[in-house]
């Protein structure tokens, strides 16, 4: 139709139409075609259009695969020397985030055996692994062809992964082909969006304006349905052993990390259970929409309790579930009780995960340059002991740290806290932008490379030309958003004893009162690396600039920003 195939030209890449790929050649007879379904950042059964496919249908037989990239557990200096030494010397994925992963995928192999199919599992690269595989079928007689399929990824590090398979089976002189596709990564489809990617709308609101438009919103495609049976996994003869992956430690074990590693879990001070799979992903679904759906717009900016937002993001990040699964939930869930601003408002961060996700389509590697898609050239700073202060929660400044802990005990941090860390990292200690967003990728159980650099190309002012930076005041944000400092004595312990506006600041108290008050002489180790204030005529201005702009504040007692008009599914609010 003209917009079959959306072209991002900036990239160097073609996404297929969703869910409509055709085989432009003759079909081959079923008995002589196997596929391999190339599973990468999609572990899950519903809502996988690589399920869908004709070929699925058509073939004799199919084998799900999923590879462990030893490049992806490796260290962040293996694809970049000058991150060998001083800050950015650990490894891309940490061992909270690794866990998850491979509970995603145990369980992936779980529901597939109970079709009837399997998931052939691999500790090495795919342009290895399914080249093996490959040959190995062909070699056994029962295939004279094997077809790859796989979720198309637009970073650049698995855009060249795709391309050196294309490279080894090209070399090969088998008859293997990949074939990739958009599938259902993202709320809205590529080719029902009225722009090429690579004019993609800026700002966010520009982009969302389009999409929710009163007059020709876009239409957000069904989900699709669990396969309810699968063509048997082919003869392989001579092709690599597959993995055993029903032991988490032990696949652990074998990703590089060590016993005392394996041996770590998430911390008992966090709320939620977070453990990897599709079907606990479709509880944590079911859970936030009956606990904490109704009130999201109003506690969303919260920082303790497990319902306070969806905390959906990790299992997405993996691909256990999608994110029409989750507007469609919601869709239901309004049907029944009525749309309002707070259910809007799940589906409205949805949107905007589509936005990076267009986002990195469009600007490509240059969300990953120090000087960012707008290419502006920054003066950023490498220290070493800022960074790793940061990094451990040893700022010296209680809210900064208690964030940063809550990530490296538990693999997760609230959205606000996200943006207050990257801040104070960015816009107070001047500290290269890009170490943020390595730590994050090591750390995050809910690391998605598009959300994850997006924002933080963000938070340094280089995402776009003109663009606002927002420069969190520390002070303002634990004023606001903690102010009891609940939060913050329950990640930095040390400052338990203090009351909450000291606990905020233990720098404003004298050493009798912090020996007193049990604040140890380590804490913090040195000085604070800034020391945020928020003066009361600060707080002054502030509640008279809300009052002229209108602004109010939620049921759950946190201020609201200028507001303005967003469209749902069936009414307009506005809202900041």
């Amino acid at each position: 139709d003209g917009r079959g195939v959306i072209a991002a030209r900036s990239c160097g890449f073609v996404f297929p139409p969703v869910c409509r790929m055709r085989v432009v050649e003759s079909r081959p007879n079923k008995a002589t075609t196997v596929v391999l379904l190339w599973l990468r950042n999609d572990l899950r059964l519903r809502d996988n259009a690589l399920f869908h496919q004709d070929a699925v249908g058509e073939a004799a037989s199919l084998l799900p695969v999923y590879c462990f990239d030893p490049r992806h557990f490796g260290a962040f200096s293996d694809l970049n020397p000058r991150w060998s030494q001083g800050a950015g010397a650990f490894n891309k994925t940490g061992v909270l985030r690794a866990r998850f992963l491979a509970q995603g995928v145990a369980a992936m192999q779980a529901s597939l055996r109970e079709l009837g199919s399997d998931l052939f599992v691999a500790h090495a690269t795919p342009e290895e692994t399914l080249l093996a595989l490959a040959s190995g079928i062909l070699t056994s007689g029962a295939a004279a062809r094997v077809r790859v399929f796989a979720q198309s990824e637009l970073a650049h590090e698995e855009a060249a992964v795709e391309k050196a398979v294309r490279a080894v089976f090209a070399a090969s002189n088998l008859e293997v082909s990949l074939e990739t596709t958009w599938g259902t990564q993202t709320l809205y489809a590529p080719e029902d969006l009225p722009f090429e990617l690579a004019k993609l709308p800026e700002p966010f609101t520009a982009f969302r304006n389009v999409v929710e438009s009163e007059k020709k919103p876009i239409k957000v495609p069904p989900e699709l349905p669990v396969p309810s049976a699968l063509p048997p996994p082919p003869a392989i003869s001579g092709g690599p052993t597959a993995a055993e992956v029903s032991d988490v430690g032990e696949t652990l074990q074998r990703l590089g990390f060590s016993p005392e590693e394996v041996k770590q879990v998430i911390d008992p001070r966090c709320a939620n259970s977070f453990v990897g799979g599709e079907d606990k992903a479709m509880q944590r679904l079911e859970e936030f929409a009956n606990a904490g759906l109704a009130t999201y717009k109003q506690t969303r900016d919260g920082f303790l309790g497990s319902d306070y937002s969806s905390k959906l993001s990790p299992w997405m990040a993996i691909g256990c579930l999608s994110p029409r699964t989750v507007y469609w939930r919601v869709a239901r869930f309004e049907d029944q009780h009525g749309e309002s601003l707070d259910t809007y408002w799940l589906t409205f961060e949805l949107k905007w995960r589509d936005f990076f996700r267009f986002f990195a389509a469009k600007h490509g590697k240059r969300i990953f340059l120090l000087t960012g898609p707008v290419n502006k050239k920054l003066v950023w700073s490498t220290k070493e002991e800022a960074f790793e202060r940061w990094r451990l929660g040893e700022t010296g400044v209680p809210f900064v740290d208690a964030n940063m802990r809550e990530l490296r005990f538990t693999g997760f941090m609230s959205n606000r806290g996200r943006q207050c860390v990257a801040s104070f990292l960015t816009q107070d200690l001047r500290l290269d932008w890009r170490l943020g967003a390595q730590w994050f990728e090591h750390a995050l159980l809910d690391h998605d490379v598009a959300s994850n650099y997006g924002n933080w190309v963000f938070a340094a002012g280089l995402g776009m030309r003109g663009q606002r930076v927002n420069k969190f005041n520390m002070a303002k944000q634990a004023q606001q958003y903690d102010a009891e400092a609940e939060y913050i004595k329950l990640w930095v312990p040390e400052v338990a004893g203090l009351a909450p506006k000291y606990a905020m600041a233990p720098w404003d108290v004298s050493a009798e009162a912090r020996a007193r008050a049990g604040v140890p002489d380590s804490y913090p180790a040195g000085r604070p690396l800034f020391k945020p204030g928020y003066s009361e005529e600060a707080r002054r201005r502030t509640e008279e600039r809300n009052q002229v702009e209108g602004a109010k504040v939620t049921a759950a007692g946190f201020p609201m920003a200028k507001r303005r008009w967003h469209r749902g599914r069936n009414g307009a609010y506005l809202a900041s």
